[in-house]
């Protein structure tokens, strides 16, 4: 885990740090950020991704976002108590595009793969 330590929580200059450590008021506070991925379609050049990123900067929260166009996803790390997830999706919505949300279930059933299943 990288950590900064700072006078003032100034986003522009923690995008390669997990953990703010600010002084306010004489007392130092700790700021915590997320990282996440977004799957993304509806991609067609490096135009798109660069949309993307800028409206997923624009969000109070965000101090980085990475679009890669290869890949088709997002890489954005942001301050939870400012944005939430839907935040982040509604970003990548509004300016044209989709997030693909998926999951997988793995059903594993039977007494045969162990004893302590």
């Amino acid at each position: 885990m990288k950590v900064i330590l700072a006078d003032t929580p100034a986003y522009s200059f923690i995008n390669n740090y997990d953990l703010l450590l600010y002084c306010f008021g004489g007392r130092y506070t700790k700021k915590e950020f997320k990282k996440t991925g977004l799957k993304i379609s509806g991609m067609t050049c490096a135009s798109c991704a660069t949309t993307i990123e800028k409206s997923l900067s624009h969000l109070g929260g965000v101090t980085k976002a990475q679009v890669n166009l290869g890949t088709e996803i997002a890489t954005v790390k942001y301050d939870p108590n400012k944005d939430k997830f839907p935040d982040l999706n509604k970003a990548v919505t509004d300016v044209g595009y989709e997030v693909i949300n998926e999951k997988t279930v793995i059903k594993i059933g039977g007494n045969d793969l162990c004893n302590v299943c």
